[in-house]
């Protein structure tokens, strides 16, 4: 029988081999030293006609670095460039950074320099409450008494409420950083009778934001039409009622004060509560508004001067004492 010629086998694949990756040359010193020297270059200032964009947040977050390196790529110390309302030093005086505003003037930015609204860096800086900064601006020539297109003095910025630099959100600031700034503003020449477009002192404008540690330095506002014997106009009738307000705060604060002096003492106490009365009938309050302030109104007026549940009862029924024999018949 013939033979079956057997199958020879397949010869196995090749398995293919990889060659190994060149391995990365390794920068040399010299190669590292020309980088490094590249990145300490400073930025070539732009051809003619180009623009740098204003360093808004790098101010805001008081990035220091950054806005030099604006002004040595051609950025305009003194300008108030496009979808800009205020130069560089406003800025900085608007957001709270000393330091920069500090570098700002060593570099040569001018301390009177206004922004879009007329504003100029005092004022900025006066609205926020920020004495120190004020107190530089005026050392490097600031003008304490310029007037916006308003009309206002930095004296009015200082004596209003506003927000804390550099915070988005509306917090009225402590009332003792307004007054220094105040008392810095009048100490510089800044007439506190100096009247707005409107007609309105800084008084008026620290009434209605109660800034009474500023009051204490500024003198009543009168309004004209009384000095003149004219018409009373809404807005002379808005002030009084800012002076009426005013007075009554001052009177009650004072009251509260006698009070806390004279907590431990009846002699004391009958004194307190008199002058109290007394008081009240000059400024006009009646006896039932007076016993509403002293007994009735939460918290009492002996409660704002911290007495316990007990004094406070006495000290009522003192007052309802005195009271009756001050408006008998």
């Amino acid at each position: 029988m013939p033979t079956r010629a057997r199958k020879q086998p397949k010869p196995a694949p090749r398995r293919a081999t990889k060659t190994p990756a060149k391995a990365k040359a390794r920068p040399t010193k010299t190669a590292k030293a020309a980088k490094a020297s590249r990145a300490k270059k400073p930025a070539k200032p732009p051809a003619s006609g180009g623009k740098v964009a204003f360093p808004f947040f790098a101010i805001e977050e008081g990035r220091l670095k950054e806005v030099m390196a604006y002004l040595a790529a051609g950025g305009d110390i003194n300008a108030c460039p496009s979808g800009a309302l205020r130069p560089l030093l406003s800025e900085a005086a608007a957001h709270g950074n000393l330091k920069l505003v500090k570098e700002l003037l060593a570099q040569g930015a001018d301390p009177n320099g206004l922004g879009a609204t007329g504003e100029s860096p005092l004022q900025e800086a006066a609205e926020f409450g920020l004495d120190e900064i004020v107190k530089v601006l005026l050392e490097h020539g600031a003008q304490a008494s310029y007037r916006d297109p308003g009309g206002e003095t930095a004296l009015h910025n200082a004596a209003r409420c506003c927000r804390v630099a550099g915070k988005r959100e509306w917090r009225p600031l402590p009332p003792p950083k307004k007054a220094r700034v105040i008392k810095l503003l009048i100490d510089a020449g800044v007439d506190p009778r100096i009247e707005e477009n409107g007609g309105r002192t800084a008084w008026f404008f620290a009434v209605d934001c109660e800034n009474r540690e500023g009051l204490e330095l500024l003198p009543e506002d009168v309004p004209s039409s009384k000095v003149a014997g004219g018409d009373t106009s809404p807005e002379d009738e808005q002030l009084e009622q800012a002076h009426y307000e005013r007075r009554m705060t001052s009177f009650l604060s004072r009251t509260v004060k006698a009070l806390k002096a004279a907590r431990n003492d009846p002699g004391k106490l009958a004194t307190a509560i008199t002058k109290y009365l007394e008081e009240g009938d000059a400024i006009g309050c009646s006896p039932s508004e007076l016993w509403d302030y002293f007994g009735i109104s939460t918290p009492s007026l002996p409660a704002k001067a911290r007495f316990t549940k007990q004094e406070e009862e006495r000290a009522i029924k003192l007052f309802a004492q005195l009271t009756k024999e001050r408006y008998r018949g």
